[in-house]
């Protein structure tokens, strides 16, 4: 498998860090207290020679200038399994995250109304085919509750919450979350470093004004994703987030409106 070595001098002290190249994500060094340097964006798996003092728990190493480590290093939340849909047959990447374990792709399952059979009720953004092959597909609020396969559900809000929480929060857990780069979300596509493995990609939404006015949120501005926790008849509770920010939002959503899903195992 291919390998990329990456060396860093800080203070006349070099790092050296072997990185699966197909989980390759940014790495930081922080000087802390003590001479101590702090590994940012990436979990510690492994030290190649002896240190005096080790603390790989916290992302912390203690040692001394000119000291030389090598550290061989993965993400500890890849895409460790995958789920086929017995529906359609497609599919899904999964990823755990803490105690939850996710969908790391949107849905993409072409539901049909059964009473309505020529009645859309979800969609391609800009009703493009490749969009939903790439982003999965959107649905409304009433769709998404019931379109997880079985053994898997719209997460409530709380669930939400737990994932956003064990990432550190709503002002960063977006950033862990987003895919990295610019192929699919638009520059300058902020702090994504995709640590958590959830893959968050910008699939746009469809969204209604009123009755006689709606229009499609382009791919690639923004990611919105559905909670199955109601507020009121008409709104619930979605989570969003941007190219241009490292926040992940929780905003009050009208029903009728299309966001992505993601889908989470049932305990």
């Amino acid at each position: 498998m291919a390998k990329l070595l990456c060396v860093f001098t800080f203070l006349m002290v070099t790092v050296i860090l072997t990185i699966n190249k197909t989980n390759a994500q940014p790495v930081m060094l922080k000087k802390g207290n003590e001479d101590r340097y702090q590994i940012t964006h990436l979990p510690v798996n492994m030290i190649r020679n002896e240190l005096k003092e080790q603390n790989p728990k916290n992302g912390y190493l203690t040692i001394q200038e000119t000291e030389t480590i090598q550290i061989s290093s993965q993400n500890t939340n890849v895409h460790d399994s995958s789920f086929a849909d017995s529906r359609d047959g497609r599919i899904y990447r999964t990823v755990q995250i803490g105690n939850q374990l996710w969908m790391a792709e949107n849905l993409n399952y072409n539901i049909i109304d059964i009473r309505h059979p020529r009645k859309r009720i979800s969609f391609c953004n800009e009703s493009k085919k490749e969009n939903c092959d790439i982003y999965g597909r959107l649905y409304n609020w009433t769709t998404a509750i019931k379109v997880c396969p079985t053994g898997w559900h719209l997460p409530t809000d709380d669930e939400w919450t737990t994932l956003i929480a064990y990432l550190g929060g709503r002002n960063i857990a977006g950033g862990k979350m987003k895919e990295t780069g610019t192929m699919h979300w638009c520059s300058p596509n902020i702090e994504a470093t995709n640590e958590s493995g959830f893959t968050a990609l910008p699939g746009g939404a469809f969204v209604s004004l009123d009755s006689y006015e709606s229009f499609f949120i382009k791919v690639g501005i923004s990611g919105s994703w559905w909670s199955s926790t109601e507020l009121s008849k008409f709104n619930v509770w979605s989570r969003h987030v941007s190219f241009n920010f490292s926040i992940i939002n929780r905003i009050i959503s009208n029903k009728n409106d299309c966001f992505s899903v993601r889908c989470l195992k049932d305990n």
